[in-house]
């Protein structure tokens, strides 16, 4: 089961790092083998039977800066919440690609993961999170990595 205070982190983190955009549609992605989807407004979710969360969400790119930029803003945002740095590796989409982050952080006695996707076009920025115990982010990694991919599409 998830703790609140983690699907809190979540929502904080995206509204923090995303602060100046405005809200576009939710990107329309698949959702991975052994998670559940589900609609909410315009955040695109899904989560597995264990707690681990998935949401999207696309926000207009204004003002209109390019990739490294938005990525900058959300790195520093994530490390100003607290969040530490893990890893970061490119995201191939089948259009755009983009650059996916690895966080850590503790969260009671566990140590919880966090990836953040950020795709940037002239139009869009769409960012995908997944959230939850590290060993459980770890095991879907790649599920949660090739749904995100989707975001460059």
């Amino acid at each position: 089961m998830i703790a609140p205070r983690a699907a809190r982190l979540i929502a904080a983190c995206s509204i923090a790092a995303l602060a100046l955009t405005a809200c576009a549609t939710a990107p329309d992605l698949p959702v991975p083998p052994g998670f559940a989807g589900y609609p909410d407004g315009d955040t695109w979710r899904a989560i597995s039977p264990d707690g681990v969360r998935l949401q999207a969400r696309a926000f207009r790119n204004r003002p209109q800066r390019d990739a490294q930029f938005w990525q900058q803003v959300l790195q520093r945002r994530l490390a100003e919440a607290g969040y530490l740095a893990f890893d970061s590796m490119e995201l191939s989409g089948a259009v755009h690609s983009g650059q996916v982050f690895e966080w850590r952080a503790p969260l009671g006695t566990q140590s919880w993961g966090y990836l953040t996707a950020i795709v940037v076009t002239d139009r869009r920025i769409l960012i995908g999170e997944a959230a939850g115990p590290v060993e459980l982010l770890d095991r879907d990694r790649q599920a949660i990595l090739t749904t995100f991919a989707a975001l460059g599409d």
